[in-house]
């Protein structure tokens, strides 16, 4: 995480600066504007603590996840100080992404899908002139996260089945992109960002598949991706 941090400041610092060839460019004058977003995910292993409530057992793994996707929208105001370098905006996601059944633990793979709804509050710093806009920005806000019914599987039998289970958590995110203007008023966008949210812990109840006994297990796990999107937008 500490390196991906690293990585988007020492873009930032570049991106910000003013582009050659532009200093004489009238500034982007206009205020609102709306994008619609799509992308790819690409989750980081979920550090994950399961703990086996009837018996205290604890286990540590980093559940590896599959590309995934997401879609959302925005709609945001670039503010009319400063030649309206800085913008607010708001943005929603919805994020889908699956375990790697193919990656086993203690021979047993896990079968579950990871979603989210995120609504996130962002300040943006933008180059406003000429038809090319790099630009650099962190968010905050709260993200809806569903672990899917969670089954395991060894040896092709079904050992494990529990329930899925909803919960919400404080989320935040640094961004790199770069807009260009194909007209007075659409645009087109790339992204990269990378989003983390707090740890989230789910006890769910379920059945041995095996004996029929009760089962109850605490996952206790962190959610975080990095994500490449594509935005086409009309500005005002």
């Amino acid at each position: 995480m500490k390196r991906s941090i690293g990585i988007i400041f020492f873009l930032s610092v570049i991106l910000t600066l003013p582009l050659r060839g532009n200093a004489n460019d009238t500034p982007d004058l206009r205020g609102a504007y709306v994008g619609l977003i799509g992308g790819v995910a690409i989750p980081s292993p979920l550090p994950t603590t399961v703990t086996d409530n009837t018996d205290g057992g604890k286990a540590k793994v980093d559940i590896s996840m599959k590309l995934g996707f997401l879609a959302g929208l925005k709609a945001g105001y670039r503010l009319p100080f400063a030649d309206r370098i800085f913008s607010a905006e708001l943005e929603y996601n919805h994020i889908e992404s699956n375990t790697d059944t193919g990656k086993k633990y203690s021979g047993t793979s896990v079968d579950t899908k990871i979603t989210g709804d995120l609504i996130m509050l962002n300040l943006i710093a933008r180059q406003p002139a000429g038809k090319w806009h790099p630009y650099v920005g962190a968010g905050a806000g709260y993200a809806i996260i569903r672990l899917n019914d969670v089954s395991g599987v060894s040896e092709g039998a079904k050992v494990l089945s529990l329930p899925g289970q909803t919960l919400g958590a404080f989320a935040y995110q640094f961004f790199i992109g770069l807009d260009y203007d194909i007209n007075k008023n659409w645009y087109v966008g790339l992204n990269y960002k990378y989003l983390i949210t707090q740890s989230v812990s789910y006890t769910v109840t379920g059945t041995d598949t095996v004996t029929g006994t009760p089962q109850s297990g605490t996952f206790e796990t962190q959610f975080s991706s990095h994500l490449v999107m594509l935005t086409i937008g009309y500005q005002f």
